[in-house]
């Protein structure tokens, strides 16, 4: 089948995660030292192109091989634009803290496969974590719309003999809608196509499910319990997902999305997005090869300028250890 069976609406009635903000503090503004160091580290659209382009992050694995408490029993995770499924597998091994996800391993049972060599930021994030504590349960949700990866994918789970309830491959498009949508039947392993190319006749497209995160998670997650990352990566339309994703956000800790100038993007501004996650309790950074900057509390006009390949990182304000991890990276990075 192209997908799992919808099981996540059996849970619909019982008790979800939900954080509470009532006492959740706001984050503190950059003083006027610290925009000067942000300015001068990120001054120019090529600066920030090559320091935010393609991040390693570091501060995420650092959280994960140190905290024994991740702020769940349960590690629930959520790629979408999956790709090549890599960045999944390093988000599962980090949070069910097992070996049975092997990034190494991983890539090569997808090599077999001649997939277009379409990883912008190749061996980045490559160097997988260490396994420091004892396994947990958990669900990786792996969701792709390229109709000619998607097989691929599944066969990378059976190759490396994940449970598909632990590493779960849905072929389908998540938006700001529910509905169907023409993607684009490209090369397996293409990742820089999205809905916005089925304008161009030239290209082929076929038809898909789409749902908004709401949706899907109503109709595939089985857990209740808090999202611990949420990596969005889908070629412009990563502002479109966080609108449907109202719910999902609610409950997550952790957020990873790309910015640019494709699809929607082109005409929104990043600092809609980081206003509406700073109203949701989610404090924003530029990710970068182990260094942050400040978006949140920290935003300068250039940025409104700005519509280029770069990649954001968030974490919710009532996880103090991590944003404490993240807020601390940042301070370094600009006293560099």
């Amino acid at each position: 089948s192209k997908s799992e069976e919808g099981h996540g609406s059996e849970m619909e009635n019982a008790y979800q995660y939900q954080h509470d903000n009532t006492n959740i503090t706001s984050a503190k503004s950059c003083d006027a030292t610290q925009r000067a160091s942000i300015s001068r580290q990120l001054s120019g659209q090529t600066q920030m192109s090559e320091k935010t382009r393609c991040p390693v992050t570091t501060w995420i694995k650092e959280f994960y091989e140190e905290e024994h408490d991740i702020g769940s029993d349960h590690f629930l995770g959520i790629s979408v634009g999956c790709n090549k499924g890599n960045d999944a597998i390093l988000a599962a091994r980090m949070g069910m803290s097992t070996p049975d996800f092997d990034e190494p391993a991983w890539e090569n049972a997808l090599s077999v496969a001649r997939l277009v060599d379409g990883h912008a930021c190749r061996g980045n994030n490559a160097k997988q974590s260490k396994i420091n504590f004892p396994k947990r349960e958990g669900e990786m949700h792996c969701i792709e719309p390229m109709p000619k990866t998607f097989p691929i994918l599944e066969y990378g789970r059976a190759t490396l003999r994940l449970d598909s309830e632990s590493f779960v491959l849905t072929n389908a498009a998540i938006s700001s809608s529910n509905g169907w949508v023409k993607f684009p039947d490209a090369e397996a392993g293409t990742e820089s196509l999205g809905i916005h190319s089925c304008a161009d006749a030239l290209i082929a497209c076929v038809k898909l499910p789409m749902y908004t995160l709401d949706s899907y998670a109503q109709k595939f997650i089985r857990s209740t319990g808090p999202v611990n990352i949420l990596q969005i990566d889908t070629e412009g339309w990563d502002f479109d997902v966080l609108f449907g994703a109202g719910s999902v956000l609610d409950r997550t800790y952790y957020l990873e999305f790309e910015f640019n100038y494709q699809g929607n993007w082109g005409g929104l501004h990043l600092q809609d997005a980081v206003k509406l996650l700073n109203g949701k309790g989610f404090t924003c950074y530029w990710a970068g090869q182990g260094k942050l900057w400040r978006i949140t509390e920290c935003y300068r006009d250039e940025y409104n300028a700005w519509h280029d390949w770069s990649n954001v990182a968030c974490a919710h304000r009532s996880q103090k250890n991590l944003v404490n991890r993240m807020e601390n990276m940042f301070l370094s990075t600009i006293s560099g």
